[in-house]
């Protein structure tokens, strides 16, 4: 029964059926900021800030992964590009990479949630999430499964 509920949960959480995503949001109020980015694993509840961070998730976590980037810049373009890459150096490797939807091209912000397994993020290890516009790094942040 165990094995059954455990595979019903992965199941549910490869196709994204267990939580629902959020659209992405903006802050159109805020000026650029430091490229950084910020987890955790609640949102409040207009998406303005993380209400309980955290940059490690344990594996199998079956909950949202929520984030909020705070771009250099504007995007300046409808959409941008989240990059998840796990390792470093030679032994990096991608796990997933998705075109998101920006509501404003000049909101300098970006609120979002995903599971461990819609980020390609499954095993142990280190992570890097990047949010790219073209060539140029708007944020980056990592996050660990342990």
């Amino acid at each position: 029964m165990r094995r059954l509920m455990l595979a019903l949960v992965v199941v549910l959480a490869a196709c994204g059926c267990a939580t629902p995503t959020p659209a992405p949001s903006g802050d159109p109020t805020g000026p650029p900021g430091d490229g950084s980015i910020v987890f955790g694993m609640a949102f409040s509840e207009d998406a303005s800030a993380i209400t309980a961070p955290s940059a490690t998730f344990p594996r199998g976590y079956a909950g949202i992964v929520w984030f909020i980037a705070s771009f250099s810049e504007p995007p300046g373009a409808p959409s941008v590009v989240v990059t998840v890459t796990r390792g470093s150096g030679e032994s990096a490797a991608q796990a997933w990479s998705h075109p998101t939807a920006i509501a404003d091209p000049q909101v300098p912000r970006l609120a979002d949630g995903r599971s461990l397994a819609e980020l390609g993020a499954l095993e142990p290890g280190a992570y890097v999430m990047r949010i790219t516009q073209g060539t140029t790094v708007l944020a980056e942040g990592r996050f660990e499964v342990e």
